[in-house]
């Protein structure tokens, strides 16, 4: 009888990976432990000391570099977005590059490692969201904010890359907050220390010794003879006491005051108040006409118009929001079609009528809300 084996070639053998999709959520204070790092970029000079502008110049460079003028020669590194969009080219959904050049122009990096995002990012998977705001992926590497129904587009994904950027300069204090004023707390101790008391004893002996010279006895003899037999014998003895020695002791107590030590410690505690000083916009249209859709702009303490976006809606509604303001910081709106607006303080109080091209706003620190009314039919 023959044997038989059993035996599997290579070419019989055939392997397909398989592609996992999981999600994962992290909250902003345990996201640098595993390893997600959130950075700042500025358009500013270079300094040694400070990373900012080496932030700015890579992503616009590796990201960004294509899309505006003034950017490096294109040979140098960039990289490749082809594969970014799935959608047509020209279309609404095309992966939209924006990218601020002006100076001082802030840009925020979330970058994550390859061991939490894998492959590549999930389209449509992405969500970053705080109190006031909500950022989702649109499929083609757009970052848009939800948080007020609006697609507001504010960055881009990079999905391969595991990196977002947000190039909109309301929401350069989105995932970065800003730093409000500082509470200083000042607490003062102070401690007195006495020692114990000192007392000091002398003692002083004085010894007084006197000598008188040894006891003498003295006899005189006398002998007197007259015609008549006589004796007179007188005898006078002269005793010295014997010497007297004296001695004096003094005791003297002298108390020393305790020395007072005095310790002044002196605490200083400086605590910093994180506050989201934003600007939420309530406008309405009350034109009718032909007119094209008014679109909203502002500037801060003078600076270049910042466009907000159109307002198509005849209710007064919630439609913009700006954020990462300073407390005093003056804002001017207007818009860009130069038609006839007016403005009030407050939440859905857009006003009925208007006279004006233009309204003032000074922010105060935390949350403001002001509505907006515009009228598309009049043109000053």
């Amino acid at each position: 009888m023959g044997l038989s084996k059993n035996t599997l070639d290579r070419s019989d053998i055939s392997t397909n990976p398989i592609k996992l999709k999981y999600s994962a959520t992290y909250l902003s204070s345990s996201a640098y432990d595993a390893g997600i790092t959130l950075n700042r970029g500025v358009n500013t000079t270079y300094n040694s000391s400070s990373i900012e502008f080496l932030n700015y110049a890579l992503v616009r460079q590796l990201y960004y570099q294509e899309y505006i003028t003034g950017s490096l020669l294109n040979s140098a590194n960039y990289w490749d977005s082809s594969l970014q969009s799935t959608a047509a080219e020209g279309t609404f959904d095309n992966d939209y590059r924006y990218f601020p050049t002006e100076s001082s122009a802030i840009v925020t990096i979330l970058a994550m490692p390859r061991s939490v995002f894998g492959e590549n990012i999930g389209r449509k998977s992405l969500v970053i969201s705080g109190s006031t705001y909500r950022l989702v992926d649109d499929g083609n590497g757009n970052v848009v904010d939800t948080f007020y129904n609006q697609n507001n587009h504010v960055g881009n994904v990079l999905y391969s890359q595991g990196v977002i950027i947000i190039t909109d300069v309301e929401y350069q204090y989105a995932m970065i907050p800003y730093s409000g004023p500082s509470t200083t707390t000042t607490s003062t101790t102070t401690t007195t220390t006495t020692a114990v008391p000192t007392t000091t004893t002398t003692t002083t002996s004085t010894t007084s010794t006197t000598t008188t010279a040894p006891p003498t006895t003295t006899t005189t003899s006398t002998t007197s003879t007259t015609s008549t037999t006589s004796t007179t014998s007188t005898t006078s003895t002269t005793t010295t006491e014997p010497p007297t020695t004296t001695t004096t002791s003094t005791t003297s107590t002298t108390t020393t005051e305790p020395p007072t030590t005095t310790t002044t410690t002196t605490s200083t505690t400086t605590s910093t108040t994180t506050v989201n000083t934003y600007v939420a916009i309530y406008a309405k249209d009350i034109g009718t006409g032909g007119n094209a859709t008014p679109t909203l702009q502002y500037t801060v303490n003078g600076g270049s118009p910042i466009s907000l976006g159109n307002v198509a809606t005849s209710s007064c509604t919630n439609l913009f929001q700006i954020n990462g303001l300073s407390n005093g910081d003056a804002l001017v709106f207007s818009f860009t079609q130069v038609y006839s607006m007016e403005g009030a303080s407050g939440a859905g109080v857009c006003p009925s009528t208007t006279s004006t091209t233009f309204y003032n706003y000074s922010v105060n620190t935390g949350a403001n809300t002001i509505s907006i009314t515009v009228d598309r039919d009049i043109v000053p």
